[in-house]
């Protein structure tokens, strides 16, 4: 997955003949509970209108930062509409933004070390640790990742079957 997709999010937009309570019920009934460690395949909740489901695996083979399906099931005069995008989990915008701010904050007190005529000898042996250090949550991304299309298929085939969701034709095209 692209890392502007990964943060941006992809819209999907579906629509099931069924009402939003009904709706809910087929999804949470048919996934484990969140907080169940051992559970492959789909998991998530629908709750109050809102919508989180993700594809895992084992859970001690699982990339916590996997992308989700998150969003909104709207009630449509009997019908229900899923109006959500395919991002990163809320955990992983903090973590990156964490992550990159320490390491900003590093590069900008080793600079002014240097400008100042302060810095050790061996202050200059931090640059190859940052440089990891900065391209580690990226390749990390890309190789944990790769295979996210796949689990977006495995999600959306999971909602036509459980919950006899289809495309909406009217927005195919955005």
């Amino acid at each position: 997955m692209k890392l502007f997709d990964y943060f941006v999010g992809q819209s999907v937009v579906l629509i099931s003949r069924l009402p939003l309570a009904d709706v809910e019920q087929r999804i949470n009934d048919a996934t484990p509970p969140w907080y169940w460690p051992f559970a492959d395949g789909v998991r998530g909740w629908a709750w109050f209108g809102r919508v989180r489901l993700s594809y895992t695996v084992a859970w001690f083979f699982d990339y916590g930062a996997k992308p989700v399906l998150a969003g909104r099931l709207v009630d449509e005069l009997g019908a229900t509409r899923l109006q959500a995008k395919y991002r990163a989990p809320a955990s992983a915008y903090i973590f990156y933004a964490m992550w990159y701010f320490v390491l900003t904050s590093t590069v900008i007190s080793l600079l002014a070390s240097w400008f100042d005529d302060k810095l050790e000898p061996g202050g200059w042996t931090l640059l190859p640790f940052i440089g990891i250090m900065l391209a580690a949550p990226l390749v990390m991304h890309f190789v944990f990742t790769r295979k996210s299309e796949d689990d977006l298929d495995a999600v959306l085939v999971f909602l036509a079957n459980e919950a006899e969701f289809v495309a909406d034709i009217n927005h195919l095209d955005r």
